[in-house]
């Protein structure tokens, strides 16, 4: 059958102009039959691509209302219609095939004319010119099928199998009163087949067809059939089975029968036929390799990885052994090997990615309340870190001082005490006039004493000698009135001496701010008290450790 393809060529051109009833692309004047024009020089249309997968998966969703779809099969090679009305995806062409139009299509026979280019297209010559009498193809079919006939004119869609003969026989029912057998045929007509030609039944009995054979003392007979020859199978029997074979250097034989000469298949280094025989004995061993020994010969040692173990009892050597369900184990792999599980907390195995194990307590008491495959959190020993820095000083570098500004503040009032007084030399004070009286004998003091006033009777000296108060009789003292006419002072000399110590009292001191002597550098002492570390550290406890994927054994 010749393929003809059909290759749709559409330019593209950037621009698009549109008209009332009409689009163009690539031109401002659209053709008015067309709903869409697109015209360009240099650039194609590129069409929705798809596999035949997402081809075949759109087509379910698709309707009679989507008529006219049209896809490329990136798979095929070829573009496809949808037939809407008949729901089904149309080759339009093949993707390798000829172009229609195109190219020249080589044609045989007297019914068909042309070459199929555009100035001699192809034309079918109706011989009989009967129209009524072509092959209508039926409507219908998928993809893949072929076309069928009865073979009186009725042609339908059927399932090629993948060009196969491989079809299977649906259903097979025999009718034993007609003896015909009817074979149903899958994806096909089931056919009738008459057996009666192969049937010879004598006496029309159908039951008594099933017969069997037995034998007795060398006798063959035959079931339902009384009238059936006996075959005596005596003369075929020559007791074959009751042979022998014996061996007589290199020659085989068998009792009534024929030798073989076994010089060829057996290579006796010494020519010795009577060390051959070598016995098997187990040597030194342990729990992965084990030695068998053979007499005249070199042993073979045996050994075992993995799950296996090796142990000997007499000897008799036994591999078995295995690592027990259930058991972790530490592999540096990706994944587990054949016969683990990965210990990720799923399908009733322990969650280990990323933990360190811990051997369960088991009444030890040092673990309490854990169960087993239990996780704990992390945590630390309650503790702290004790830091014991030393007594120090501090820098000393460079002169300075300190300001000081001192309070106003009372002396302490403890005790009685006296304070010292050195007084000056003063003179008493001169206002107004005044009289100094003296009462002391006068005696000689009438040679050196002048008396101003006339009122002095010195009166009469108790001597007899001197002078008494006027009006005086008999008395050695006298009382002398000096004048007291002017202002005078006299000079006092106050000797030093000490205030009086009676009762506390306090004195107030008053001392101004300063600054403290800056001469000569000079350190403080720092006594820094013992004290606890801080928290810092990474957020959880472990040791240096390498990663490894823990497996649960099945």
């Amino acid at each position: 059958m010749k393929k003809i393809n059909i290759s749709l060529l559409l330019a593209l051109n950037i621009g698009l102009i549109s008209a009332q009833n009409n689009v163009g692309i690539g031109t401002a004047t659209p053709n008015s039959q067309a709903i869409l024009e697109v015209k360009s020089n240099d650039k194609g249309v590129l069409i929705s691509r798809l596999t035949t997968t997402a081809r075949n998966t759109l087509g379910t969703a698709l309707t009679a209302t989507e008529d006219g779809m049209l896809v490329y099969d990136k798979d095929l090679t070829t573009f496809y219609f949808w037939d809407g009305p008949n729901l089904q995806w149309i080759q339009v062409g093949s993707g390798t095939g000829d172009q229609w139009g195109g190219q020249v299509v080589q044609t045989s026979g007297t019914n068909i004319s042309g070459d199929g280019t555009t100035g001699n297209p192809l034309a079918v010559t109706d011989g009989d010119s009967d129209a009524t009498n072509e092959i209508e193809l039926p409507t219908g079919g998928t993809n893949g099928q072929l076309l069928s006939t009865d073979g009186s004119g009725v042609y339908t869609w059927i399932s090629d199998n993948g060009g196969t003969d491989d079809q299977n026989i649906a259903n097979l029912a025999f009718d034993n009163t007609t003896n015909i057998l009817t074979v149903g045929i899958e994806n096909g007509t089931s056919q009738t087949i008459d057996l009666s030609s192969l049937v010879n039944d004598a006496d029309n009995s159908i039951t008594n067809e099933i017969q069997d054979l037995s034998i007795s003392n060398n006798i063959l007979t035959i079931t339902n059939n009384g009238s059936a020859t006996n075959i005596d199978l005596s003369s075929y029997l020559d007791n074959t089975d009751a042979q022998t074979l014996s061996l007589s250097g290199n020659t085989l034989s068998i009792s009534n029968g024929n030798n073989v000469t076994l010089t060829d298949n057996v290579n006796d280094a010494d020519s010795n036929p009577t060390n051959e025989i070598q016995n098997l004995s187990v040597g030194s061993g342990n729990a992965t390799s084990s030695v068998i020994n053979i007499s005249s010969g070199t042993g073979v040692t045996i050994k075992v990885t993995g799950d296996l173990t090796i142990t000997e009892t007499g000897n008799v050597i036994t591999i078995g052994g295995g690592t027990p369900a259930g058991a972790v184990m530490a592999f540096n792999l990706a994944t587990c090997p054949t016969g683990w599980a990965p210990a990720n907390g799923t399908g009733g195995m322990p969650d280990l990615r990323g933990e360190f194990v811990r051997g369960l307590d088991n009444g030890r008491g040092v673990d309490l309340g854990r169960t087993l495959a239990s996780s704990q959190t992390e945590s630390l020993k309650s503790h702290n870190h004790t830091v014991n820095p030393p007594a120090t000083t501090s820098n000393s570098a460079g002169n300075h001082s300190h300001s000081v500004n001192p309070p106003a503040t009372n002396s302490s009032t403890t005790g009685a005490h006296t304070h010292s007084v050195n007084p000056p030399n003063t003179t008493t004070t001169t206002n107004g006039n005044h009289d100094h009286t003296f009462n002391n004998q006068v005696g000689n003091f009438q040679s050196f004493i002048a008396f101003a006033r006339n009122d002095i009777n010195p009166g009469t000296p108790s001597d007899g000698t001197g002078y008494g108060a006027s009006g005086g009789t008999g008395s050695n003292d006298r009382i002398i009135n000096l004048n007291s006419a002017g202002n005078h002072n006299h000079g006092v000399d106050i000797a030093p001496f000490n205030s009086a110590s009676a009762g506390n009292h306090t004195h107030s001191t008053d001392i101004a701010p300063f600054n403290s002597n800056t001469t000569g550098n000079h350190s403080h002492s720092t006594d820094i008290p013992q004290f606890n570390s801080g928290t810092s550290g990474a957020s959880e406890t472990k040791p240096r450790n390498v990663a490894l994927l823990y497996c649960v054994k099945q």
